[in-house]
């Protein structure tokens, strides 16, 4: 699996995480333990003229503005260091 993410989906709720997920179709559910044991859910799709974009989905961590926070920094680097779970 390519290493990159060319696009990243935040979702609050776990409904839209589940309608999310079932529009994209083949994800894979993916556990970053280094970071903070979050779940992230990636898949590939694929592009007409050949190539793919590679999207990730996660939620955020609680609700509320300042709770529901994540810092980018956080995110990029714990998007870099991704282990499928199967």
């Amino acid at each position: 699996m390519n290493s990159s993410i060319d696009f990243g989906i935040v979702v609050p709720l776990t409904a839209e995480r589940d309608a999310t997920l079932a529009y994209l179709k083949g994800y894979t559910q993916i556990t970053d333990d280094a970071v903070s044991s979050r779940t992230y859910y990636r898949c590939a799709i694929p592009l007409a003229k050949g190539g793919r974009y590679e999207i990730a989905v996660v939620m955020l961590p609680q609700m509320g503005n300042v709770q529901s926070r994540v810092p980018p920094s956080i995110e990029t680097k714990s998007l870099s260091t991704l282990r499928s779970v199967r």
